[in-house]
């Protein structure tokens, strides 16, 4: 198990600021698949001396597309990639009712948008590349495993990790009170016992902290929120004697 900070593609400053934060590995976000920027990526995260997890965001709606994304990560060496899917609708504002009013994210649990058989030749393409495909909903379609937000394991987590049909690839730090996120520190989700679940597990992908809270002056990347997860993160993982 490691602790990874999620970055945007040609974000530099997001790279040093991994660096300054401690933190050894990156899942990166990008908008273009093409061997030439993912190539780039990985190359530009290797010179930063940090490691590139696995790419996130995925969108899961078009199996020719993923084909051809599945094909070119191998192409480069990447062995993890994060899938989603569409959300109907607009995404509602972030509402200041956090603690402090703290600014909440919202969102939705997304909906693959390929069909069984679709998504059975995605998913046999990237076993053929070795390569693991992760989802980000709560229902993993068949043959992926699971890019987990910790709040859904409950709790007892150690007996819900133990029944899961898929295996977790990704791990997501997120707390909620009375169904709301909040902060890491604070909430329904007892996040030490969780990850403490998962090191027992034999989990040994990335730990992420979910989208961050909005904090007063805070940039729009949320650099401030970011540091704050990331300091409890490496807290917790130093207090289980996790390396």
């Amino acid at each position: 198990m490691r602790i990874a900070l999620s970055v945007q593609f040609g974000r530099d400053d997001q790279l040093i600021f991994a660096q300054q934060l401690g933190v050894e590995h990156v899942m990166a976000q990008v908008d273009c698949y093409e061997e030439r920027t993912l190539e780039s990526l990985r190359n530009r995260v290797q010179r930063t001396g940090l490691k590139l997890a696995g790419i996130e965001g995925v969108p899961l709606v078009r199996v020719e597309a993923l084909q051809a994304i599945v094909k070119t990560a191998e192409a480069v060496g990447i062995d993890l990639v994060s899938c989603t899917g569409p959300i109907s609708g607009s995404p509602p504002q972030p509402r200041p009712t956090g603690r402090g009013n703290a600014l909440i994210p919202t969102s939705a649990d997304p909906v693959s948008g390929l069909s069984a058989g679709e998504t059975s030749t995605v998913t046999n393409a990237a076993r053929d590349a070795d390569l693991r495909l992760a989802w980000t909903g709560s229902n993993s379609p068949v043959g992926m495993g699971m890019d987990l937000a910790l709040d859904h394991l409950g709790e007892d987590p150690t007996t819900t990790l133990a029944a899961l049909k898929a295996p977790v690839f990704i791990a997501r730090a997120r707390n909620t009170r009375r169904g709301e996120p909040c902060f890491l520190d604070e909430g329904d989700c007892d996040l030490p016992r969780c990850i403490s679940a998962l090191k027992a597990h034999s989990f040994d992908g990335p730990l992420l902290a979910h989208y961050p809270l909005g904090m007063v002056g805070d940039t729009d990347w949320r650099h401030k929120a970011r540091a704050h997860d990331l300091g409890y993160l490496k807290a917790v993982l130093q207090a289980l004697g996790v390396q």
